[in-house]
């Protein structure tokens, strides 16, 4: 749970979002992204105690209009942070796309966006008072990465992850080089401003996936005959064992969620 709070504030912190939290919600209620990191923790973990503190959790869902009791489990899926005190349709579209409810619990940096990078970079900073660790430097330092990993067709491991945050600008030589004896873009044209590196804990290694096949899969498909309209969405999980598994043959691999519309 402190490594989840840890990167919630953190994907929360850059000031552009200063106005999610700086207005009350529709109870006339106001949050601030230390209220709302904690309330998202406690509406999963088991414990009735707000996160960080010796205090009793009292988010008063059951006095809302269409009251309601605290999960205190599992998400079941994304849309359910909407049932969190302070999570509104501004919230979801500032940060909805940085959750997922599938997977390791790891973070994917063969996929993961520029906000999330920036988080990862200050949580697992080896120095937590590195000079290097101003927003406006991570910030950019994230957007390098991300150039990285599409220069180089990705992250084969989580040492090429680190080495492209901890050497950046040697990095995206390196990976523009690459892509330019392919056929690409060279990285010179890139024109990105300086930027200084982040030395990484080892730690970051534990946190997170770089290369191999990519596990969770959305699949949306739809059909139109006639007037008749039909829509699928399905998440599949490639390394899922299901429950049936040993009455037949399958193999690992299961769909986690299936709607059909």
């Amino acid at each position: 749970a402190e490594e989840d709070f840890s990167l919630v504030m953190s994907v929360m912190f850059p000031e552009r979002y200063n106005r999610l939290f700086e207005r009350a919600d529709e109870n006339g209620q106001f949050n601030d992204r230390l209220q709302m990191t904690r309330a998202i923790i406690d509406w999963a973990d088991q414990d009735q105690v707000i996160f960080g503190t010796s205090a009793a959790e009292d988010y008063r869902y059951d006095t809302s209009k269409d009251p309601y009791a605290i999960k205190n489990q599992y998400f079941d899926t994304v849309e359910e942070l909407r049932l969190v005190r302070g999570v509104d349709d501004d919230f979801m579209s500032a940060f909805g796309d940085a959750f997922t409810v599938y997977g390791d619990c790891k973070v994917n940096v063969g996929l993961a966006d520029a906000p999330i990078l920036t988080g990862l970079i200050y949580q697992y900073a080896a120095t937590p008072n590195d000079p290097s660790l101003q927003y406006r430097n991570v910030a950019l330092l994230a957007r390098y990465v991300v150039q990285i990993r599409s220069l180089m067709g990705g992250f084969s491991d989580t040492k090429t992850f680190v080495q492209a945050v901890e050497n950046p600008v040697g990095q995206l030589g390196i990976a523009g080089a690459v892509d330019s004896a392919m056929g690409g873009a060279s990285a010179q044209k890139l024109n990105l401003p300086p930027v200084t590196g982040v030395k990484l804990s080892p730690k970051i290694s534990e946190v997170i996936i770089a290369g191999g096949a990519r596990r969770v899969w959305r699949i949306a498909a739809s059909a139109e005959v006639g007037r008749v309209k039909r829509k699928i969405i399905a998440v599949w999980d490639g390394k899922h064992i299901p429950m049936h598994m040993g009455r037949n043959e399958s193999g690992p691999g299961a769909f986690l969620y299936w709607r059909e519309e």
